[in-house]
Order: structure tokens, then C-alpha cells, then sequence
């Protein structure tokens, strides 16, 4: 373990907002494994979405590289005369979070399967329906101590067996009863919610994508042979270090949850939030030969989530020794892109900052690492805001240009 060399307050003297606030800040030299500064280190703070850092590298540890979700197609039925398709569609889904993210550039189109099979067998003439079955359970869709006006919001959508579109249902503003099945490009305004039915709707989705690609459907339920399928046809998302990355840049709760729920599952069980959630905070206090941390989700949508700057720090240090280091460090945006875009900190002699944000109210954390040019982390920090009285846009400026202040003396 590191020493603790506290600093006092008088470090944030420059910044009212940061003075005000109740502060918690970390910093630790890589090279020589020594604090630069510790303010409020042991203290425990609410780390909003700064949980992440938690939940992707338990799952760097605990899964494969090669991880990833599946959604198999499925053709049940037969070929008839004149291109005639009589039986069933089934989309068998195991929770992949990217399915159909229209937010999500890897987007993984349910519908493009669909059309590939019919094309590949030639049919023109849909005589049936088609269906979901789900490969997998969840006990509940979201963690339990998550706050109830969360819920019904797009950053607080759950997670089930078949997910689509992120859980959010996008409608117009002119008219909240038409569905938006894709937001890019659209000029007028829309509003979003949680989505509390994503496998209705996908299936809603699909039917319309049949009408629309000119294939003649007559829903019915056709008697069909569940033995062996006419055709298959199957969706992979990517494989666990892309996820990883699309998680820490993007700040993307739901997926957070459903990673968290896959690395501390079993196969074959039920997914259990509470269990999940306990099961990332006693594996990084025996990692970590630290007690008090609090997780109650994989997210930091909980509120009472608690951990210190040390701690964070600790487990930074802990992943830039590990064998996932790369993938880990760079799965955190840089200070302008992701969740960092509004957020320039230029700092000297070609140093520059990866580090994840977290935001909740009255809560503001950003912990990660400063890299050298050759991408070498050189320190590693964690700076935790709770309590605050300005905005969040003024905090997050004061953040900016403290931590480029900061660093840019450091490294001189």
C-alpha cells in the first residue's frame, strides 16, 4: 500500500465552486508509486457513473476477449409454390444490450437478418408470424435502489433478455403516439423514455419492416416442424473489448448493468441485480485489500454507491498493472471526445488525459489517468465533487481548468 501524504483544502484556493463543494482528490506518481496529493482520500463520496470503472474491469478480469452476444434467426416452416413462406420467425435472444442501438455505430440491424434469410430462400409471400424466445431470465429489469424518478427516463431504462434501441422509446413531440424507429436525420423534435416493453418494440419493428421491403405477409400461425429450422442466421455484437470501450466513452448504463449481470452469472441462472452488485464489490475488496466500498449497481445510477478517491486510485493503479491495461486505459475517452467532448484540458510536452466521467445531482467525479505522448499513464488520479451549489455546466468548468492547472504545474 501507498503512504498518504494529506494536502490540505487550500489546494482548490483559486476555485470558489471547488471550495465550496465537499471534495475528495487523488493523485499518484505511476513511476515511483508515490502520492502527489491526497485531499479528502479515505473520505467516502457518492461516484456516480465512476462505478464503471469497477464493472469493466471486473469484467476484463472474468470474461474472455472473445466474449459476446448472440441473437439467433431462425426459419421454422416451409417453402411452398410461388415463393410462399408458411411458418414462424423466432429471434432467440440471450440480453445483448447493442441490439439495434440506433445511438451505437457497430448498430446490429434485427431486421437486415430477416430480409438476408427470405432473400437467401428466395421468398416472396410471408404466411405466418413471427416471435421471441427468450434464452435467458432476469429477475426484475432494474437494480432496486435506483431512484424511482429515474426510471422512467432514457438513461434509466433496464435491462431483459431481448433489448432494442437502448430500452428507449423515441416518439415525436408533435405527436407522442408515433414511434421513431430511427432519430438520425430527423429535423423535427422528438422526446424519449424508457422503454418498459423493448421486445414488443422489436416485434413491432420487424412486422413493419416486412410490410415496407415489399415482402406480401398475411399473419398467421401456420402448423410448423419445431425440429429442425428451414434456416439460421445469426447476430453477434462485438466482442468484449469494443464493449468495454463503448461503455466508459458513451457512459451507457443499461449496458454497464447487463456486463455487470454476465461476468457474475453463472450459465444457465437466473440474472439477480443485488447479487451482481455484491458479488463487484467483494471481488475488488479482496483485489484491492480494501472494505469500505459500497456498490449497489454496475452503473452508479444508485445513490448509494460510496467509495474514496483512494480506493479509485487504487484500483487505477491496480488495471495498469494488469493484463487488460491496454483495452482498460484506452476504453476511457480523452478530454474532448465521448462523454468529454465540452471538455478541452490541454496539458504540456505532449501529455494528455483519459479519464471516465460521472454525473448525478449535486455530484460531479472524473478519475483516469494522464499519459505521456507514447501513451505511458504516468499518474493516476481521481477527483470527486459531491455537494456542490453552482451548475453543473460552471462545476465542470471549474473541473477543466483546475485539473489543467494542476497537471500542467506537475508536469513542468
Amino acid at each position: 500500500m501507498i503512504s498518504i501524504n494529506v494536502i490540505g483544502q487550500d489546494v482548490f484556493e483559486d476555485y470558489p465552486s471547488l471550495q465550496n463543494a465537499r471534495v475528495g482528490f487523488v493523485v499518484t506518481d505511476l513511476s515511483n508509486d508515490s502520492v502527489v496529493c491526497s485531499v479528502r482520500g479515505n473520505e467516502l463520496f457518492s461516484p456516480a457513473s465512476n462505478t464503471k470503472l469497477f464493472t469493466t474491469a471486473l469484467a476484463l478480469e472474468n470474461l474472455p476477449a472473445d466474449f459476446h452476444w448472440e441473437t439467433r434467426v431462425a426459419l421454422y416452416g416451409k417453402v411452398k409454390r410461388n415463393n410462399v413462406f408458411s411458418g414462424l420467425v423466432v429471434y432467440e435472444t440471450t440480453g445483448d444490450p447493442s441490439l439495434s442501438s440506433f445511438t451505437y455505430k457497430n448498430r446490429q440491424n434485427p431486421a437486415e437478418k430477416l430480409m438476408h434469410l427470405f432473400d437467401s430462400a428466395g421468398i416472396d409471400v410471408f404466411k405466418g408470424d413471427i416471435c421471441i424466445d427468450e434464452q435467458v431470465k432476469y429477475e426484475g429489469s432494474t437494480p432496486g435502489e435506483w431512484l424511482f424518478e429515474d426510471l422512467s427516463m432514457p438513461w434509466g431504462a433496464g435491462v431483459y433478455a431481448t433489448n432494442f434501441n437502448d430500452n428507449v422509446f423515441w416518439y415525436s413531440d408533435e405527436d407522442e403516439t408515433v414511434q421513431l424507429w430511427d432519430t438520425a436525420g430527423i429535423n423535427k423534435r422528438v422526446g424519449a423514455e424508457a422503454d418498459l416493453s423493448p421486445g414488443c418494440s422489436m416485434l413491432s419493428y420487424l412486422h413493419n419492416a416486412v410490410f415496407i421491403c415489399g415482402i406480401k405477409y398475411k399473419e398467421k400461425m401456420p402448423k410448423i416442424n419445431w425440429t429442425t429450422p428451414l434456416m439460421v442466421d445469426t447476430i453477434r455484437s462485438v466482442t468484449l473489448f469494443p464493449l468495454i470501450k463503448e461503455i466508459n466513452y458513451e457512459s451507457r448504463n443499461m449496458w454497464a448493468e447487463s456486463l455487470l449481470l454476465e461476468a457474475t452469472t453463472p450459465p444457465d441462472s437466473i440474472r439477480r441485480f443485488r447479487p451482481s452488485a455484491d458479488s463487484l464489490s467483494a471481488y475488488w475488496r479482496e483485489k484491492l485489500g480494501e472494505e469500505r466500498f459500497y456498490f449497489h449497481d454496475g452503473s452508479g445510477m444508485s445513490p448509494f454507491n460510496a467509495v474514496s478517491p483512494n480506493t479509485i486510485v487504487t484500483l487505477l493503479r491496480y488495471m495498469d498493472n494488469s493484463e487488460a491495461s491496454e483495452p482498460y486505459i484506452e476504453s476511457l475517452p480523452v478530454a474532448g471526445e465521448g462523454t468529454l467532448k465540452n471538455m478541452e484540458i490541454a496539458l504540456p510536452d505532449g501529455f494528455y488525459i483519459r479519464m471516465k466521467s460521472g454525473s448525478f445531482t449535486r455530484v460531479r467525479c472524473y478519475s483516469g489517468y494522464i499519459l505521456a505522448e507514447n501513451g505511458t499513464p504516468e499518474y493516476a488520479f481521481s477527483l470527486m465533487v459531491n455537494d456542490f451549489d453552482c451548475t453543473h455546466s460552471e462545476m465542470k468548468r471549474e473541473i477543466g481548468a483546475f485539473l489543467k492547472l494542476f497537471f500542467s504545474s506537475e508536469l513542468r
